[in-house]
């Protein structure tokens, strides 16, 4: 018989006997009649019949599975069917490192700054595998005890899928976030969500958030998120804490202060004594002789692994297998290296051990490069037996070569991605090809595990993992059409940002002109949303070459009104008129009602902007007229767009007629707003009629302003809609403003900031500058009459060396301009003539507006009054009171 079978012998023997001894005594002490006997009297005779039966069944049984135990540990197994441990979840193969790691200043410091009255941003650095996650756990636990009310939301960053703002709106609306309307800006929602929420106090955690950052320089990937983080670095009234818990220390793109707002929680490596102690939960029975070695050769031990559990937990899984190493000569070997090569050896160590099926799961989870459930991984080697794969995955899993997330999901940890990634590279050009294929089946794979109803960009993680696959793979037209499937999806929530840096990979590699296009066209519209004019102008210019070698004329006038949209957004007002006439003489010839009404609008926004307000109406109602036409659409995503486009169409007519004085017709196209708008299923555009109606009411009915402002308001709030915030806001500041309510003005008005893009809307930090003046901030209300001056000039010339982007005729930045010169000159000797002369020109722009000039007349009275010589500015008052206006109030 073999050495093993006489094993097998003497091990089953030692069973039988303690089997024999057991049943001995538990006969001998009436356990039969204990269990089966009379029932007892009390309750807890039971618990003492139940306890003493446990205590006589739980020594043996302790015995039989510690001998199996040491059975298991004490055999060095090298072949792969003998390697696998018994299944188990990730969270059984591995130590708990919260009991015995000593991580209390740690631990606090994030306690202190999550019980704080107002939130922020966290960011909690350290090395992998220091045990960064572990502190925040711990502090949650915590925080929890302490903060009623508290919801935590818990998220993990991968490179295939950053987090992102509409992320984190969901996160604070509890997942009732409606979806974002087309132009809004992500941040701006944010903030309307952060003031809907009040006090209510969330914690967000973004795990492995250096996902976010791009690798060359640390900084945030996504200006969005960017200036979300902001907002919630920044703002005084929320309790709203996000944890970035990184590898990096992430910095902001656009120099922002979120990163530095807080001290970092720095987890650094393990203190010594942890360490060892660490090293025991490891080899808790001393097998491996991990804890009985010299205190020197410790100090070493824990210098090379600098403190880390991860590397700990791999120098463990070497020392289980056969590499030719003991424990000393193993900590030797790693003194002889340099610390940064240190996890690849041990990674390399670990994997060394492993037969061909463990090598080729580690492969397929390489190719997938995100969480991935058992069967993906069964796909992927579908020659090998189940068993066979599920016994290579546990083994992985318990080398800590491959993790397990909570729902299943086994993914490689980012060093042995980074190893395994450097592996397949270095098999040469013959592998290339098995490479490719095994990249195109995972792609393949990953379709069938698609979430078919995102809510969310994390319902989008596994369609952007089959995106990298299928670009890793080199399909460059299938990871295009993938694009543009995820694309329909981003950009209902206005995020299509997210697909930037995979457009850019495959621009020149698509062999398709008209693809080429396609993709050109949409880097110019992603360019010019995050404000890369100079971009976005190479990238539509490129997208009309292709468009002019295809002769394809309908694409050609989607293209030139897309460059008209982006030159609107820059302000560059006489670029963008020159195109809309373009794109709306091709429509028409084309018969393209959807880029004509596009076109008719952009003319009118442009022809208002000049002060010609007949002009501007004759264009919005041209756009309204199409919405009839016997052959628009009747799909309901045709209905849809219809009703909205009248709508906003209908409110923006009824502004403009007020604005003239023409009150008939703009009761009457708000009231076609508010019919529209009631027959609609969602409320979006309630705030907006409300404040429409509002706006009416402030020349003669102040109080009815201020009450259906503000409704305007909280329905606004309720929708999470920043345009109708910022619009409904500065309403209510005005409405507070005529009856000398000055803190609530401000209090408006301060908010409705928040909403505004810089160079629009210049109403609002007149208003700001204006209350800074009244309330006595005197030094604030410079900075802010400077700040109005310097965007109103930009506005009139955004480029001062190029007069071709000059735009003189903008009534409104005259207007503004003005304003500014007056509050900068308040209290000054110098004279008034460039106000007047400002104010002088925007007149001479324009038709007789009453409305507008009853406005400005009542700001520059209360600007006088603020002056330390009452009068200062009766000059330039006096040239607005020769202008047409409805009435004067104070």
């Amino acid at each position: 018989m073999s050495r093993s079978g006489w094993r097998r012998v003497v091990f089953g023997g030692i069973l039988l006997a303690l089997l024999a001894l057991l049943l001995t005594a538990i006969a001998r002490s009436s356990w039969w009649s204990a269990l089966l006997g009379d029932p007892p009297e009390l309750p807890w005779d039971w618990v003492e019949r139940i306890g003493w039966i446990t205590g006589a069944l739980g020594l043996p049984i302790s015995i039989i599975f510690g001998l199996l135990t040491l059975r298991s540990g004490s055999s060095a197994v090298t072949a792969e069917a003998h390697q696998a441990p018994a299944p188990a979840t990730a969270e059984t193969t591995e130590p708990e490192p919260a009991q015995i790691l000593d991580r209390d200043r740690e631990r606090a410091a994030l306690v202190t700054r999550l019980t704080e009255p107002r939130g922020g941003v966290v960011i909690v650095r350290g090395d992998a595998g220091v045990g960064k996650t572990t502190v925040v756990r711990a502090a949650l636990d915590e925080v929890r005890r302490r903060t009623a009310g508290l919801r935590v939301v818990e998220h993990e960053a991968t490179p295939d899928v950053r987090l992102d703002v509409r992320t984190l709106i969901d996160d604070i609306e509890a997942g009732a976030a409606p979806p974002a309307r087309e132009g809004q800006s992500s941040p701006a929602r944010l903030e309307a969500s952060l003031e809907h929420l009040g006090d209510r106090p969330i914690v967000i955690v973004i795990d492995s958030a250096e996902h976010l950052v791009n690798p060359g320089d640390n900084r945030l990937a996504d200006v969005d998120l960017d200036e979300a983080f902001e907002v919630i670095a920044t703002r005084q009234r929320h309790r709203v804490w996000i944890v970035l818990v990184t590898q990096v220390d992430p910095g902001s793109p656009e120099q922002r202060t979120w990163p530095s707002a807080e001290e970092p929680v720095v987890v650094t490596k393990l203190p010594y004594d942890c360490f060892v102690s660490y090293l025991g939960e490891l080899d808790r029975d001393g097998a491996l002789g991990l804890t009985s070695l010299p205190d020197g050769l410790l100090t070493t031990l824990h210098h090379r692994l600098q403190g880390n559990l991860l590397l700990a937990e791999l120098l463990y899984a070497a020392l289980l297998i056969d590499t030719g190493f003991g424990v000393r000569s193993l900590i030797k070997q790693l003194a002889t290296l340099p610390p940064k090569n240190i996890p690849r050896f041990l990674i390399g160590l670990v994997a060394g051990g492993l037969g061909p099926v463990q090598h080729r799961v580690l492969e397929a989870l390489t190719a997938y490069a995100t969480p991935v459930p058992e069967r993906a991984v069964l796909a992927l080697l579908d020659d090998r037996g189940e068993d066979e794969v599920r016994n290579a995955l546990n083994v992985l899993v318990s080398r800590r070569l491959v993790r397990r997330t909570s729902e299943g999901g086994y993914f490689l940890p980012h060093l042995v991605a980074g190893w395994a990634a450097e592996r397949i590279a270095g098999h040469g050009p013959g592998h290339e090809k098995r490479w490719s294929y095994l990249l195109h089946r995972a792609a393949d794979e990953l379709t069938l595990l698609r979430d078919p109803h995102p809510r969310g960009v994390n319902d989008l993680r596994i369609h952007f993992a089959e995106l990298n696959a299928l670009m890793r793979a080199g399909l460059h037209r299938p990871a295009y059409e993938l694009i543009e499937d995820i694309d329909a999806v981003l950009r209902a929530w206005n995020y299509g940002s997210l697909l930037l840096p995979h457009r850019e990979a495959l621009r020149s590699r698509l062999g398709d002109e008209y693809f080429e296009m396609a993709n050109d066209n949409a880097l110019g519209d992603l360019y010019a949303r995050e404000g890369k004019f100079a971009q976005a102008s190479d990238a539509y210019g490129r997208a009309l070459d292709h468009a002019n070698t295809l002769n394809d004329v309908g694409a050609r006038t989607k293209i030139h009104a897309n460059m008209a949209a982006m030159y609107w957004e820059v302000n560059r007002t006489n670029d963008a008129y020159s195109q809309f006439v373009y794109a709306l003489d091709e429509a028409e010839r084309q018969g393209d009602i959807w880029v004509k009404m596009g076109a008719l609008e952009g003319l009118a926004n442009c022809h208002r902007r000049w002060g010609q307000y007949e002009k501007a109406i004759g264009c919005a109602e041209k756009a309204l007229e199409i919405l009839l036409l016997p052959e628009f659409p009747s799909t309901d995503d045709a209905r849809d767009f219809g009703s909205t486009r009248r709508i906003a169409l209908a409110l923006r007519l009824s502004r403009w007629y007020a604005e003239l004085g023409r009150s008939d017709d703009a009761v009457r196209l708000l009231e076609t707003a508010e019919r529209e708008e009631a027959a609609r299923d969602d409320r979006w555009f309630l705030a907006s009629c409300l404040d429409g109606r509002a706006d009416l009411y402030l020349g003669s009915q102040v109080g009815w302003a201020i009450e259906t402002a503000g409704q305007a308001v909280e329905q606004a709030l309720r929708t999470s809609d920043p345009l109708s915030l910022l619009q409904a806001r500065t309403t209510l500041c005005l409405a507070y403003l005529r009856t000398g309510r000055v803190d609530e003005a401000a209090y408006e008005i301060e908010r409705a900031a928040r909403y505004r893009r810089t160079g629009r809307s210049l109403l609002v930090p007149a208003l700001e500058a204006l209350l800074a003046r009244e309330l006595r901030d005197v030094g604030r209300a410079e900075v802010l009459f400077a700040r109005l001056h310097e965007e109103a000039e930009h506005r009139l010339m955004p480029d001062r060396t190029d007069e071709t982007t000059w735009d003189l005729r903008d009534f409104t930045a005259w207007d503004a301009k003005a304003f500014a010169l007056c509050g900068l000159l308040l209290d000054s000797h110098d004279g008034l003539a460039d106000a007047i002369e400002a104010f002088g020109k925007a007149r001479a722009l324009t038709p007789p507006t009453p409305i507008l000039v009853d406005r400005l007349r009542f700001l520059l009275e209360r600007l006088d009054r603020c002056g330390r010589r009452p009068g200062r500015l009766r000059d330039v008052m006096d040239v607005l009171a020769t202008s047409p206006s409805r009435r004067t109030e104070s």
